[in-house]
């Protein structure tokens, strides 16, 4: 029951400077493993100029596939899984006191065009309640 509240324990995996340029500087990248599914989630962390952070994360299952961010893995946790990214927005808010954060939630096949995406909108709640 403690994961529900803080999360799952993660860890820091490295700097890549690979794909770095006038806007992006660099990406942090750390991993986590849900002991409830047993699935372990890539949490890329990119950092643009002006201390701008964009957090995207992917089942490790996934890694090969194009369409990594948008696969579902329905394991029902997402909770758990939002409160892991926050813990490591704040993690990346330590090392960084003028961070600001922002995500994408990718669209699905089910997304309308021109609307939200499903996943932004669940993002956005999220957000708004801690």
């Amino acid at each position: 029951m403690a994961d529900m509240v803080e999360g799952y324990p993660f860890i820091f995996v490295m700097k890549d400077n690979d794909g770095a340029n006038d806007v992006l500087e660099y990406t942090l990248q750390y991993r986590f493993k849900s002991s409830r599914s047993h699935h372990t989630y890539i949490v890329r962390v990119e950092k643009y100029i002006r201390n701008v952070y964009c957090l995207k994360f992917f089942d490790k299952a996934n890694i090969g596939s194009r369409n990594k961010f948008s696969l579902r893995t329905n394991t029902f946790e997402p909770r758990t899984i939002f409160y892991t990214l926050y813990r490591i927005f704040l993690d990346v808010l330590s090392k960084d006191p003028k961070a600001s954060l922002f995500f994408i939630g990718a669209e699905d096949e089910r997304d309308e065009l021109g609307e939200s995406t499903r996943r932004y909108r669940v993002y956005r709640k999220f957000v708004s309640s801690i």
